[in-house]
């Protein structure tokens, strides 16, 4: 590795606290699932209808749970930033990487008071406790990538420093940003509608003729739809969890 001079600061990643999101995540959805299954198949449960309606918005952490766990398979074991005189280290148990300063090429870094805020509303809470409150993303000319949240020690002291360092790098990443609700919303809506006419189809006397097989296709892809819209609705919602947080 090249000479950076003096190490300023370390910087450790959490990498626990995205597994720890990702069980939680995941544990609320299954047991929606399960209660939502239960009052669906037990034919004395009927008035309860309602309950398993209510039981399904927990899909909702299925996109969070999808989020979290890239973040914890990115992160690896043992991950550190670290700040050098000139330069930046990025380092695992399996891997080291360094890029001087110059090699910085894009720098998109959030709000860094929004840290700082109490947390009033459950949104705020959630946020916090997902570590979205923060976030930077650098990117460098060989291609490498990074970013760190408040799972990192430090994170807004740390995207300070490298705004501080490569002010000319950083970019309005807004019209980027933009194609992912878009992008959700267009698949919410064809997948919602693909869905509600297989239903009709379904309930309509043509379908009566088909065979086990065409029928087991038909439920499989009923399922992949709704987890489909359940992840492009969950970007819906966490876009405007973001955007309900910038304008506090």
């Amino acid at each position: 590795m090249e000479d950076l001079g003096r190490r300023l600061s370390s910087h450790r990643v959490d990498g626990g606290r995205y597994w720890r999101t990702v069980g939680a995540a995941l544990a609320c959805v299954s047991a929606g699932v399960a209660i939502a299954a239960v009052v669906v198949a037990v034919p004395t449960l009927t008035a309860a209808r309602p309950v398993a309606y209510a039981a399904l918005a927990t899909l909702l952490g299925l996109p969070i749970a999808v989020v979290q766990l890239g973040h914890a398979v990115r992160s690896g074991r043992d991950e550190h930033l670290d700040r050098y005189e000139h330069g930046l280290v990025h380092r695992t148990a399996r891997r080291r990487r360094a890029w001087r300063w110059a090699e910085i090429t894009r720098l998109s870094a959030g709000d860094e008071t929004a840290a700082d805020r109490v947390p009033v509303t459950p949104i705020d809470r959630l946020v916090r406790t997902l570590g979205w409150r923060y976030g930077c993303r650098v990117r460098f000319a060989d291609g490498g990538r990074l970013r760190f949240d408040e799972y990192t020690s430090e994170a807004v002291a740390l995207g300070r420093a490298l705004r501080e360092r490569r002010p000319d790098a950083v970019s309005d990443a807004s019209r980027a940003v933009l194609l992912v609700p878009a992008g959700a919303l267009v698949t919410f809506v064809g997948t919602g509608a693909a869905l509600v006419l297989a239903v009709r189809f379904l309930a309509s006397p043509g379908a009566d003729g088909l065979g086990g097989s065409a029928s087991a296709a038909i439920i499989l892809g009923l399922v992949a739809g709704l987890t489909v819209c359940a992840l492009s609705f969950g970007v819906l919602v966490m876009t405007a969890i973001s955007v309900y947080r910038d304008l506090r």
